[in-house]
């Protein structure tokens, strides 16, 4: 089973700067823009919009996270069928499945109130 975010816990690869004026605008000094793109599954080409649409986004994480529990559940039915499966990756698929659901809740929360503040905003 393949971590959620694998490339989350990798230093971001900083662009050399040496040759970028100080007046540049401070997202293309550092490269903001492909280091997004590159924490996403799949990364980014030249050829694509280097940041996806958010809708996009959500849905890929929540298909990962639908992916987490479907695997979680696979194992815990082989181990209560007396398949040979290695009790402690069930234990791992079952902590990394929580920690996704966890995760996915907490975002909900985020953006539940962010869309409640912009409804409180007076134009």
């Amino acid at each position: 089973m393949e971590p959620i975010f694998p490339n989350l816990l990798a230093p971001p690869a900083w662009p050399d700067t040496s040759g970028t004026p100080a007046s540049s605008a401070p997202s293309a000094a550092f490269g903001v823009a492909p280091q997004i793109g590159s924490l996403l599954p799949g990364g980014s080409t030249a050829g694509e919009n280097p940041i996806p649409a958010f809708s996009d986004v959500i849905s890929r994480f929540l298909g990962q996270v639908n992916t987490a529990q479907g695997d979680a559940d696979k194992m815990v039915e082989a181990l209560a069928l007396g398949e040979p499966v290695d009790v402690h990756q069930v234990m791992l698929a079952l902590n990394e499945a929580g920690a996704a659901l966890q995760m996915t809740l907490q975002v909900r929360g985020k953006l539940l109130d962010a869309y409640q503040e912009l409804m409180r905003t007076q134009i």
